[in-house]
């Protein structure tokens, strides 16, 4: 017989339900508001097995994205650890911005990132848990700025189109 210790639990898993999955092939989309704003919003837990979510922005035009992640850790037991990591890959899946353990704002529930100069095309962004026992809320706002400010965004629709 075995004697349960008073401490909690920490997960031997990695915080996935299979090994196999590829979470960042089925991203969600967060579309573009007339603003050319976008809000998600949702729950991590990394003992739940859900340590992750992956969003993806198409950019439509070069510009400038700006991502602010605010966490609500849960109540009073907040682990003094606790941190929720943010990265941005660029259409090649590169990581070309990251709000993790090793940045300045480790452990801060509000992060900000703004990337300039983009190209166009689609980006992933990456909210994760770092710690095995936590888990928190999330709110996560991007702003999308197309290149040249006050530039209006033209569609050149006809000459693109094969015949």
């Amino acid at each position: 017989m075995v004697a349960a210790c008073g401490g909690p639990q920490i997960p031997a898993h990695g915080g996935y339900k299979s090994d196999k999955v590829k979470p960042w092939k089925n991203a969600k989309k967060l579309n573009w508001d007339d603003k050319n704003e976008a809000k998600a919003e949702g729950e991590l837990s990394y003992p739940d097995m859900r340590r992750a979510k992956w969003f993806m922005l198409d950019l439509p035009s070069p510009g400038e994205l700006t991502l602010k992640l605010e966490i609500t850790p849960p109540g009073d037991s907040v682990n003094e650890d606790f941190d929720m990591a943010m990265e941005i890959l660029d259409p090649g899946n590169r990581v070309i911005s990251k709000a993790d353990s090793e940045e300045e704002d480790v452990g801060e529930l509000a992060k900000t990132r703004t990337l300039y100069d983009l190209p166009a095309g689609k980006y992933l962004l990456h909210l994760y848990l770092q710690g095995r026992m936590d888990s928190g809320d999330f709110v996560v706002r991007a702003t999308y700025k197309r290149s040249g400010a006050g530039t209006e965004y033209k569609s050149d629709f006809p000459q693109q189109v094969a015949f």
